[in-house]
C-alpha cells in the first residue's frame, strides 16, 4: 500500500507545477530571445509550446492517475476520465471562476489530432479483433441480440420520454410534433455505445472468452446499424418539422450521410490493401509505419468527411481477414501504443464533459440513463438466452453495451446541428452531452465488473 500514496504525491507535484508554469508564464509577448551565439532569433508560437506541453501533461497526470485508479480496483480508463475532467476548463469553472483552468478550451481544439490519432488506432484494433470464422460461426448470435436491444432501447427511451414528458423538464412545454421528434432522437442517441472503451478495457485486462467475442463483433456491426439508422430517423425528424420545400435539401443531407457510411468502409477497405502492399516489403520501423498509416487515416477521413473509425474498422478488419500473417506484426505494434494513446484519448474525453449541463439537467439526465440501463439489460439478457449463450457470459455481457463516448458525441454534435434553429436545440444537446457524460464515468466501471464475473479478465 506504499505506492498509492507515493503515487497521489507525485500526482499532486504534477498539479502545483504545471498550475504555477500556467500562472507565471502568460505569454512570451515581447520578450527579446538570443541563441548560444548572441545573436537574436524568434521564439516559437506560445500555442504550439503550450499546447505541446498541454500534451505531454496529459499523458504524465493520465497515466499516474490511472495507476492510482487501478490500486483502488476500478479500471484505468475511469482514471484517465477523471484526470481530463479535473483538468478540463468545465470543472474548474464551476469551482472557481476566476481560475485559469491547466488545460484552457484553445489548447484542447489544438489537441483535436491527437484524439482522431487515437480513434484511428482504437479503430484498427478493433478491426483487428474481428474475424470472418467468428462472423461465420455466430451470425446469427450476432444480429440476433444485436436487432433485441436496439429495439429494447428505442422503445423504452422513446416511450419513457414521450408519457413522461410532464415531469422532464423542458419536454413539458414541446408541442407534440416537435416532442416526438426530440424523443425520437434522444431514443436512437441511446442506441449507440463506445467501441473506444470495449477496446480499452479488454486490452487492459487481456480479456478473452465468448463476452469478449460476442460484445465486440456485436459493437463493430451496431455502429454499421446505428449510423443508419441515425440516418433515416434524422431525415425523418427533419422532413417532420420542415415544410415548404425544405424536405429536399433534408433529402440531400440523408444522401450525404449514406455516402459518408458506404465511403468510410470502402475508403478503409483500400487503405488496408495498401497497407497490406506496404508490409509485405518492410521488415522494420513498424512503430512509425502504424503513426505514419493512422495519421493517413485521419487526412483522408477528414478531408473526404468520413467517419474516421469506421475507416479504420474497415482497414484493420481487411488486414487481419485477409493478410493474417503479414499483418500480425503491425497489429502487435498497435498494441504497444495503446497506453500512451488511451491515456490521450480519454483524458481529453473528459475534459470535454459539461458539468455545468449536467448540474442543470441531472433528473431528465438521470432518467434516461435508468431506462436506457434497463433496456440494455433486457434486450441482450433476453438475446442470450434466446441464442443459447454460455453462462456466465450472457448474464454479465450486457454491461458491455453501457458505455459511450465517441460516436455518441459524433451523433450528437450532429443532432445539435441539424436543429439548432429551434428553441429547445440547445437544451437538447445539453441533455445528450450530459447524459454521455454519465454514461462515460461509471460506464467503463460496470464493463469491468462484468468481465471479472464473467471469468474473462485475465489482466
Amino acid at each position: 500500500m506504499k505506492t498509492l500514496p507515493r503515487l497521489i504525491a507525485v500526482w499532486l507535484m504534477l498539479l502545483v507545477a504545471v498550475g504555477t508554469l500556467r500562472s507565471l508564464t502568460p505569454g512570451y509577448g515581447a520578450r527579446r530571445y538570443l541563441d548560444a551565439m548572441d545573436r537574436p532569433f524568434t521564439a516559437p508560437d506560445f500555442d504550439l509550446v503550450a499546447t505541446s506541453t498541454a500534451l505531454a501533461f496529459l499523458l504524465l497526470g493520465a497515466w499516474l492517475t490511472g495507476k492510482v485508479f487501478k490500486l483502488l480496483l476500478l479500471p484505468r480508463i475511469t482514471g484517465y476520465l477523471a484526470f481530463g475532467v479535473l483538468v478540463g476548463p468545465s470543472f474548474i469553472s464551476l469551482v472557481a471562476p476566476n481560475v485559469n483552468p491547466l488545460l484552457p478550451q484553445a489548447q484542447m481544439d489544438h489537441l483535436r489530432i491527437f484524439s482522431s490519432l487515437a480513434i484511428a488506432l482504437i479503430g484498427l484494433t478493433a478491426g483487428g479483433e474481428i474475424k470472418i470464422d467468428l462472423l461465420r460461426r455466430g451470425i446469427k448470435q450476432v444480429l440476433g441480440m444485436m436487432g433485441l436491444v436496439i429495439l429494447a432501447v428505442l422503445s423504452t427511451v422513446f416511450i419513457g420520454l414521450f408519457l413522461g414528458r410532464s415531469m422532464l423538464g423542458f419536454l413539458a412545454e414541446l408541442p407534440r410534433m416537435e416532442l416526438i421528434v426530440v424523443c425520437l432522437m434522444v431514443a436512437v442517441l441511446a442506441t449507440s455505445n463506445s467501441p473506444a472503451v470495449l477496446v480499452a478495457l479488454l486490452s487492459e485486462l487481456r480479456a478473452k472468452g465468448p463476452m469478449s467475442e460476442t460484445s465486440l463483433a456485436i459493437t463493430v456491426v451496431k455502429d454499421l446499424v446505428v449510423v443508419v439508422l441515425f440516418t433515416v430517423a434524422s431525415g425523418l425528424g427533419y422532413s417532420l418539422l420542415h415544410a415548404n420545400g425544405e424536405t429536399a435539401s433534408q433529402g440531400s443531407l440523408v444522401k450525404d450521410l449514406a455516402w459518408h457510411l458506404l465511403g468510410s468502409i470502402a475508403a478503409g477497405a483500400l487503405l488496408g490493401a495498401l497497407m497490406s502492399t506496404v508490409l509485405h516489403h518492410l521488415s522494420r520501423h513498424m512503430l512509425l509505419f502504424v503513426l505514419a498509416m493512422s495519421l493517413g487515416i485521419v487526412l483522408v477521413s477528414e478531408s473526404a468527411h468520413f467517419e474516421t473509425l469506421l475507416v479504420a474498422l474497415s482497414a484493420g478488419f481487411i488486414l487481419s481477414n485477409m493478410w493474417p500473417d503479414r499483418s500480425a506484426e503491425l497489429f502487435h505494434s498497435v498494441e504497444e501504443l495503446s497506453l500512451p494513446v488511451y491515456c490521450i484519448f480519454f483524458a481529453i474525453a473528459g475534459a470535454k464533459i459539461d458539468l455545468a449541463a449536467l448540474a442543470h439537467l441531472w433528473p431528465l439526465a438521470l432518467a434516461i440513463v435508468v431506462m436506457r440501463s434497463i433496456a440494455v439489460w433486457g434486450g441482450i439478457t433476453l438475446g442470450g438466452r434466446l441464442f443459447s449463450m454460455p453462462a456466465p457470459a450472457r448474464n454479465w455481457v450486457w454491461t458491455a453495451f453501457i458505455p459511450q463516448a465517441g460516436i455518441a458525441l459524433a451523433l450528437a454534435a450532429s443532432i445539435e446541428s441539424l436543429f439548432a434553429d429551434f428553441a429547445w436545440g440547445v437544451s437538447l444537446s445539453s441533455l445528450l452531452l450530459a447524459t454521455i457524460a454519465i454514461f462515460e464515468c461509471f460506464g467503463p466501471i460496470l464493463l469491468r465488473l462484468g468481465l471479472i464475473k464473467a471469468g474473462e479478465a485475465t489482466g
